[in-house]
């Protein structure tokens, strides 16, 4: 739909209409940017499905339409952004139903609960995000004359908004390693954009250079956590306070937003169980939704890695053949360029330099892939099972030369012991804990399994079933789209 389709609407829905048709537009290049809190590429996605709900519940009128508005983004709200846009939305909502005229006063009244509803929400509030942006838009709207109207207004927090935006990226340090501006704050721009471009009957304006990626986009630590989870609490006398208390200790990322009706939780964990439990403890819950954010990761790099040409501009690269997407997203997100086939292999190593190209060859693969390594210089590490190829993809970015990383790559794979378990078998949980008691010795630290495509049950219910016959282990689950095995594992 254009901003000129929404007009059709009324004014509210209308105007939501059109900041969702904004952010759709641009939802991809701001998952890219996303490095904060964690770089797991989602920040548009979740903003997107969260204006969404927004959007729905405007469509119909009435007295109570701005808390419906408000319950409803709340409970549809997704990651931190969608968290903090909830909020938004909350205290612009509330004000603007508080008044009878939609006139300038009106407006700087709305950006200025919008971004203290916002801030007041946050535990820890951090500058150079969608908070400081959402500040900066009220700050500019409370520079305006008096007698100017409610567009001008909105005209006014969105120029300074664009600004804000552009200077994030030098108030937080991962930001400024990463050279891009928050994702979270352009994402609200954006959707600010839209409503503009409503009221002043023209289509979104696209900012110059604003969101322009380099490599170092990609560069980042991963997230401490693993999972990020949320859910939705429904009961009659919620104590939010108490809650958040018995939360803390199981990640970061910590939002608990709402009332004592209702009120949505947000967390990144590796104990998402833990977290629903202590949920389930005060009231009932429902929406639960648990992303992976290591295979969010690997996406957001697989994506980067492509419209950046990684591959043909570094030089060097590390290459793997593997047989699945879900394994592509994996090995990107260790680093590595994932092949499907020979002839992608060839381009690969074409594409980069040859002598500083290190290939990972696994099981059958082997023989033919080192035939084409040897005929374009470059090195070969040849791993004992799948496990371990991916395993000894962490020492390719170590110091010294390719020979060096060659050694360590190989030292690492044939340090790595592996186990299955065959498509078919009619308990995959008791097959899985058979093979780990049987694989575990007393120097393993991680173990790392892969899911085949007929298994049905989560990553972190996987892990979960790990812990339970060696819970001194680490360990990571990741769904592979494995088709000869239900479970792969790699032990280190």
């Amino acid at each position: 739909m254009t901003t000129t389709d929404a007009r059709a609407l009324d004014p509210v829905a209308a105007a939501l209409t059109a900041a969702h048709h904004a952010l759709a537009a641009r939802v991809d290049e701001i998952n890219d940017l996303n490095v904060f809190p964690v770089a797991d590429g989602d920040t548009g996605t979740n903003m997107l499905i969260t204006l969404s709900a927004a959007a729905e519940a405007a469509q119909t009128g009435g007295s109570d339409r701005a808390d419906r508005i408000a319950r409803a983004i709340l409970v549809a709200a997704r990651g931190n952004s969608g968290m903090i846009l909830s909020q938004l939305v909350r205290g612009a909502a509330e004000a603007l139903a508080a008044v009878d005229e939609l006139d300038g006063a009106a407006a700087r009244d709305a950006f200025r609960r919008a971004a203290d509803t916002a801030y007041d929400a946050v535990r820890e509030p951090v500058e150079g995000t969608m908070l400081t942006v959402a500040r900066r838009m009220a700050e500019a709207t409370e520079r305006t004359n008096a007698d100017v109207g409610f567009a001008e207004v909105v005209a006014a927090a969105l120029g300074g908004g664009w600004q804000a935006v552009e200077e994030t990226t030098g108030l937080l340090p991962v930001l400024t390693q990463a050279q891009v501006v928050d994702s979270g704050g352009l994402g609200l721009a954006v959707i600010l954009d839209g409503i503009a471009a409503y009221l002043e009957g023209r289509e979104v304006a696209v900012p110059g250079e604003t969101a322009q990626l380099s490599s170092s986009a990609d560069d980042h630590p991963p997230s401490r956590f693993r999972y990020c989870t949320s859910f939705v609490l429904d009961g009659g006398d919620l104590d939010l306070v108490s809650l958040e208390a018995r939360l803390a200790p199981l990640g970061d990322s910590l939002l608990v937003m709402g009332d004592a009706r209702q009120a949505k939780v947000h967390i990144h964990t590796d104990e998402p169980a833990r977290a629903v439990a202590e949920g389930e403890v005060i009231g009932a819950i429902g929406g639960l939704n648990v992303d992976d954010m290591r295979e969010q990761e690997a996406e957001r790099s697989a994506r980067i890695a492509k419209r950046l040409g990684v591959v043909a501009a570094e030089g060097a690269t590390a290459v793997v053949m593997v047989e699945t997407e879900q394994l592509g997203r994996i090995a990107a997100g260790l680093g590595a360029h994932p092949v499907v086939d020979v002839t992608e292999l060839q381009a690969a190593i074409a594409d980069a330099t040859p002598a500083a190209t290190v290939v990972v060859a696994y099981g059958d693969h082997a023989a033919q892939v080192r035939a084409i390594v040897e005929e374009h210089g470059s090195s070969l590490v040849v791993a004992p099972s799948l496990p371990a190829a991916l395993a000894c993809l962490v020492a390719f970015d170590g110091p010294g030369g390719r020979d060096v990383r060659v050694a360590e790559m190989t030292e690492l794979a044939n340090d790595v012991t592996d186990a299955s378990v065959p498509v078919g078998v009619e308990d995959p949980k008791a097959a899985l804990q058979e093979a780990i008691t049987k694989l575990v010795a007393d120097d393993v630290g991680l173990v790392t399994v892969l899911i085949g495509a007929d298994v049905e049950t989560a990553a972190n219910e996987v892990e979960d079933w790990v812990r339970s016959v060696a819970p001194e282990l680490e360990v990571e689950a990741h769904r592979a789209g494995l088709t000869q095995y239900a479970f792969q594992i790699g032990a280190e």
